[in-house]
């Protein structure tokens, strides 16, 4: 692993911490720019796939039926007169994939902050056909707070970082896009998706939703350009697929299934960084080679 380590110091100052686990066994972890162990960082996107996984929680209490639902059935106290057509179609499904057809409000504009404000939208595309990178995350959370009857920080400690013993956190609810997490605790996040769900034998969310959130329900676009689940972006590197939770900055977490790997990668936020994936596909040429 040293090769790794001499490849970020090298061609890659940016990255502030990088861990490979494979089995349930750390492979690598180290931190470089004076960061250490312990240490919580600003994840970004990545808030999105812990939401996924809290989705995939309240279908295994049945909180949820079926992502195939649509919306409205949530809340039949929404007069369908009053709202865009469109929502008497939109699925959960459609929430989850990003395929929404919401036009939601510009950059940098006050998002609705509730179900009601949500309703209020406006369709630009038919649910289903178009992917855009838009706050469509932000329905699954206001629903998941509707059905628990709790905001959505509160849901995920109880149901999703307690349960995994996940203690380096930081969440603010009014903040929603500002997580903040450790490089440990990330790790255990993955271990979690490499299990299907179950983690220290108890099952969180079963393998068929875990199997659902893999799949490449439309090719993606910005800013990773890749296929897209239920909030991971799917890619192939030599014939090996894998998925991944990403943040701006170059924010990583990896699952590589074929050889029981998760890779999660921490780099400044000054940037997109795009050229972290360089760092997996070098990962995964490795994992390749050893076999």
């Amino acid at each position: 692993m040293n090769n790794i380590i001499s490849m970020i110091k090298e061609d890659f100052p940016h990255v502030n911490a990088i861990s490979i686990s494979q089995h349930g066994e750390c492979l690598l972890k180290e931190y470089f720019n004076g960061y250490e162990s312990g240490v919580i960082f600003k994840v970004g996107c990545i808030f999105k796939n812990f939401v996924s996984a809290l989705v995939g929680i309240a279908i295994q209490e049945k909180k949820i039926e079926s992502l195939e639902q649509k919306l409205v059935d949530y809340y039949p106290m929404i007069r369908l007169n009053d709202i865009d057509n469109y929502f008497t179609i939109l699925t959960l499904k459609h929430v989850m994939t990003k395929t929404s057809g919401i036009s939601w409000p510009r950059f940098g504009d006050k998002l609705p902050q509730n179900m009601q404000e949500v309703f209020k939208l406006k369709f630009k595309d038919i649910p289903g056909d178009i992917f855009d990178y838009k706050p469509d995350p932000q329905i699954m959370i206001y629903l998941l707070e509707d059905l628990y009857g709790n905001n959505i920080v509160n849901i995920a400690d109880e149901k999703l970082f307690k349960p995994l013993g996940i203690k380096k956190w930081e969440w603010n609810r009014d903040d929603i896009e500002n997580m903040r997490i450790s490089v440990d605790d990330l790790d255990i996040f993955g271990e979690l998706y490499l299990k299907k769900g179950i983690y220290m034998e108890k099952c969180l969310f079963t393998e068929e939703f875990y199997l659902d959130s893999i799949q490449p329900y439309s090719l993606g676009g910005f800013p990773e350009g890749k296929p897209y689940g239920y909030y991971w972006w799917i890619d192939k590197y030599q014939g090996m697929e894998y998925y991944g939770a990403c943040g701006f900055g170059g924010q990583k977490l990896c699952i590589v299934p074929f050889f029981d790997t998760s890779i999660t990668i921490i780099s400044k936020m000054d940037k997109p960084h795009p050229e972290n994936n360089a760092i997996i596909r070098n990962i995964i040429s490795m994992l390749n080679e050893s076999i």
